[in-house]
């Protein structure tokens, strides 16, 4: 068995985050399981005493869909409740039903569980018992406690709940294998028959009423293609693969609870193994679906891009949204693992969140809707203007978290084109507004003090598409606003400026004869460089970002008088033309960020890199938005 990875623990006062691998020691002393005979329980702590394991768990997904949230909370039980006790956990896919299933699905949850910190011991399916199941299944009918029924889907489903039996209920042994043997061999239409127990039709427990345990489908199996066109029910193969595969705890969420009594009746007859069952309550968030069937039809009506659509609570859409595993641990640990049902706010998911990043997102700036600013006076009060040889084109180390400088610095660039987002700029100023405005004195963050001096407007639209302005680098004027920017330069400029400033770091005689050497360099030699000089602009860095919102109007999506019509219009807001920092020129796919002044952000995995015009364009995803003062505008 690998081992998890170890884990990343953080001193918060709220919240403790690490991945949901580790060892958690929060969950209770695992139960005795005493229901078993000595003979079986004998057998089976034979086998484990073997493998060497107490505890042995199971996560069984359907391969149908994506994982989303509510499976975060199930593998943070069934994953942890093994670790804390040294045990093993199975992934189990319950592939038992060819329709919907599909191997990119399969490819995501392993993906995904790998993503979150979980190891499984061993991966199983379903379809690796089909013999055994089908071998059960015959024995049953043999001993008289199966029979196959051709009554209607509608009929069966009237009659379980008016616990009448079924008119072929009484068919003899010898009919009952028959006809399943038809079954087996694609005699049977889809839907025209099915293999059903005999349990009890009069119990109070509909699940008790003759459950149905095979039907046909004639679809190709994706780990057996045609050998099978009978397919076992989830009500069947569940519990028996459980026993074969010395499941220990068997959990699952509240609305299996009233399976209880099959999965015990089921094991009971056929003299097998019981594992102990628990049920957990469900994790729903507010303003989501997670119904297969739901997601499937905002897919394919084209509502969101795919399964790890952002907006989704899907754990892919999710992670493309920058909620990483410890946060996800995180929030489930801080929604408890409790039997009462409830519905978890999102904004939860993004407190925490907001927790995390703040410690461990490193600080850049972005503007997302620029507006150019020209500076009329670059070079004034600039220490290092006279041995820049023309180039305006200044580097500074500015911290990556700036209430712990020891935490280290990343490099920007400040020249004489800059850009500040057009909220941050009015023609005439307004009480409680700290942006600028003409004549006004703010500061630019990390830089010096800016004074609006002019503007120019589009003759068309009458919108501001250029402000000018004149620097104070020695802050002479206390400023109340300070505004997040962005400057323009071409990689030639930057790389000119890098030399600069390294020099004026540490200028050794070394290096002074090197620029010595520069200077004395053929006239031919320096026009030669300026033929092949970079003008390539690599600051800013030009971005997609993009901001979501809830994608459902109503917290409780099922108080929607129509789910599809409760979609909120608003749910993601796209600024194609917004530029980040020179610092993120080489941002890697899911590196999280803060833009200061504006949330935390993250690289999309993708497309983290996307051409738009023949230009390759970083997309960043908003995690979750910065605390604002209401007050601030």
């Amino acid at each position: 068995m690998s081992k998890s990875p170890p884990p990343v623990r953080l001193e918060l006062a709220e919240y403790e985050f690490e991945p949901p691998g580790c060892k958690h020691d929060i969950f209770p002393p695992p139960m005795v399981n005493d229901q078993n005979t000595p003979e079986i329980k004998a057998a089976h702590e034979a086998i484990h005493a073997n493998w060497g394991h107490k505890i042995v768990t199971r996560f069984p997904p359907e391969p149908n869909g994506f994982l989303h949230i509510g499976h975060a909370k199930a593998m943070f039980l069934d994953f942890g409740l093994a670790v804390q006790n040294e045990g093993v956990t199975y992934l189990r896919y319950d592939d038992t039903n060819p329709s919907g299933e599909r191997q990119d699905y399969i490819d995501s949850i392993a993906e995904t569980i790998h993503w979150l910190g979980h190891r499984p011991w061993k991966v199983t399916y379903t379809s690796d018992y089909f013999d055994q199941l089908y071998n059960m299944a015959i024995g049953l009918i043999k001993r008289g406690l199966a029979f196959v029924d051709h009554s209607a889907k509608e009929d069966i489903k009237k009659q379980r709940e008016t616990r009448e039996e079924s008119q072929y209920r009484n068919r003899t042994v010898e009919e009952n294998l028959r006809l399943f043997d038809d079954m087996r061999k694609g005699k049977c239409e889809e839907g025209s028959c099915v293999l059903r127990l005999k349990m009890d039709m009069k119990n109070n427990n509909p699940n008790m009423r003759d459950l149905i345990i095979y039907r046909v489908i004639y679809k190709p199996h994706l780990r057996t293609g045609d050998k099978w066109c009978i397919y076992p029910t989830y009500d069947y193969s569940h519990c028996i693969v459980d026993s074969l595969e010395h499941v220990s705890h068997s959990m699952c969420t509240l609305e299996f609870e009233i399976r209880r009594d099959s999965y015990f009746w089921l094991l009971d007859t056929l003299g097998l193994y019981k594992p102990i069952v628990w049920e957990f309550s469900r994790l729903n968030v507010t303003h989501s679906v997670m119904s297969k069937r739901k997601v499937n039809e905002l897919v394919a009506r084209g509502i969101v891009s795919g399964w790890d659509d952002p907006r989704l609570t899907s754990l892919a859409g999710l992670r493309r949204r920058g909620f990483c595993p410890e946060i996800l641990s995180s929030f489930v640990r801080h929604t408890g693992i409790t039997r009462n049902e409830n519905l978890i706010r999102f904004d939860q998911l993004e407190s925490c969140s907001r927790t995390f990043l703040d410690r461990t997102a490193r600080r850049a700036m972005a503007v997302l809707d620029p507006v150019r600013v020209d500076i009329e006076n670059f070079n004034e009060g600039w220490q290092l203007a006279d041995k820049a040889d023309g180039i305006q084109c200044e580097i500074l180390d500015v911290p990556d978290f700036p209430s712990k400088p020891e935490k280290g610095n990343h490099q920007i660039v400040f020249t004489p084109i800059i850009y500040i987002d057009s909220s941050d700029f009015k023609e005439a100023d307004e009480k409680g507004f700290w942006g600028l405005t003409i004549g006004k004195e703010v500061g630019l963050k990390y830089a010096c003090n800016i004074i609006c001096t002019s503007i120019i407007k589009d003759p068309k639209t009458g919108k501001v598409i250029q402000i000018r302005g004149r620097i104070d680098r020695e802050r002479k004027n206390k400023v109340k606003g300070h505004l997040t920017w962005v400057a323009e330069a071409r990689a030639w400029e930057v790389e000119a400026a890098l030399k600069l400033h390294t020099n004026q770091q540490s200028e050794t005689v070394v290096e002074e004869k090197e620029k010595e050497k520069e200077k004395e360099k053929d006239g031919k030699e320096k026009e030669k460089k300026k033929e092949v000089r970079n003008e390539e602009i690599v600051s800013p860095v030009s971005s997609i970002v993009n901001c979501f919102e809830h994608l459902f109007q109503h917290e409780d999506i099922s108080e929607a008088d129509d789910w599809l019509k409760d979609l909120n219009p608003e749910s993601i807001q796209t600024f194609e033309n917004a530029m980040v920092d020179y610092s993120l020129l080489k941002a890697k796919a899911e590196e999280r960020f803060q833009f200061e002044r504006v949330g935390y952000f993250c690289v999309d995995s993708k497309q983290s890199r996307e051409s738009v015009g023949g230009r390759s364009k970083l997309t960043f995803n908003r995690t979750v938005s910065l605390r604002e003062s209401p007050k601030k505008k």
